[in-house]
């Protein structure tokens, strides 16, 4: 019997004309909002870009690793000793620290998407083995789920907002699968690791002391700050008031609850601690982020 197609459905195909770019990163508080769990993961920004000719000269050294995926045309990653050609539903990588460009064939059009990761031990792994190439499995799924949040950030509907939330964590889930296709086991705790972090975002005013996640993880609370240090960068607290402002932004944005309600929805009684928090994690105060989206 013959597998079956790999895809489940195409990679889009229509004539490009025109430069286009969608994006989200981490240093957006509306594209965080939309796309927490990805920078939550490492992932520091995302875009799909279309270029009826794309031609880059200089070659630099970036200080962050990045997946390349070819949706149309063809794109190549150039070193000053080496050349690799992605074609559509390929996946290219470099390393942080790698000098290198992109360019595409002249007077080709190309789309392609690019995913940048922080340069954190949650993905030095990927680094050690060097710039490759191949061809992607999951080329379709990762464009879909990546299209869906751009779409989310642009569109800004609540519904759609709340799906691009769901189509993050897939995506981050999608990108950590690199690290076993390329060589490194799977961390012990990270499934446990995804749904505490899921535990906290559908329930954030609850008690979510050290205390108690260390016992929902069935570990010391010495082991809860280093896995939360090697997974995402940050200690658990912090992430617990990621998951709050992240909640709090999107109660802020789609419904009328007055700021107190919702500060002491997460757990805090003090509207001050609470606005001070807000501002730092979003650039914004939240009557500011609430006008906003008023607007």
């Amino acid at each position: 019997m013959n597998d079956p197609d790999i895809f489940s459905f195409a990679l889009p195909s229509h004539t490009i004309t025109d430069t286009r770019s969608g994006q989200v990163g981490h240093d957006n508080p509306m594209a965080v909002e939309v796309a927490a769990p990805l920078f939550e993961a490492g992932i520091c920004f995302a875009a799909i870009t279309e270029r009826p000719e794309y031609v880059r000269t200089e070659i630099w050294s970036r200080p962050w690793h990045e997946f390349h995926l070819v949706i149309q045309g063809t794109l190549r990653l150039q070193t000053e000793t080496r050349s690799l050609t992605l074609n559509r539903g390929d996946l290219g990588f470099c390393p942080a620290g790698m000098a290198y460009r992109r360019t595409g064939l002249p007077d080709t059009p190309v789309q392609f998407a690019y995913i940048r990761l922080l340069d954190t031990p949650a993905w030095d792994a990927l680094g050690s083995n060097g710039m490759y190439a191949r061809p992607y499995e999951s080329a379709d799924l990762l464009f879909l789920l990546l299209r869906r949040i751009l779409d989310a950030h642009r569109y800004r509907g609540a519904k759609a907002i709340a799906l691009a939330r769901t189509c993050a964590r897939t995506l981050a889930d999608l990108i950590r699968h690199e690290l076993f296709v390329m060589g490194r086991p799977v961390q012990p705790y990270a499934a446990a690791l995804q749904h505490l972090i899921n535990a906290i975002h559908e329930h954030p005013g609850a008690d979510w002391n050290v205390h108690a996640m260390a016992d929902r993880l069935h570990v010391s609370v010495r082991q809860l700050y280093r896995l939360f240090n090697t997974e995402y960068g940050m200690p658990p607290h912090e992430m617990v008031i990621k998951q709050r402002m992240a909640y709090a932004a999107q109660e802020l944005s789609g419904t009328r609850t007055p700021i107190g309600t919702i500060a002491e929805a997460i757990g805090y009684t003090s509207l001050y601690s609470f606005s001070n928090l807000f501002k730092r994690h979003t650039g914004q105060s939240p009557s500011a982020h609430r006008r906003q989206f008023q607007r």
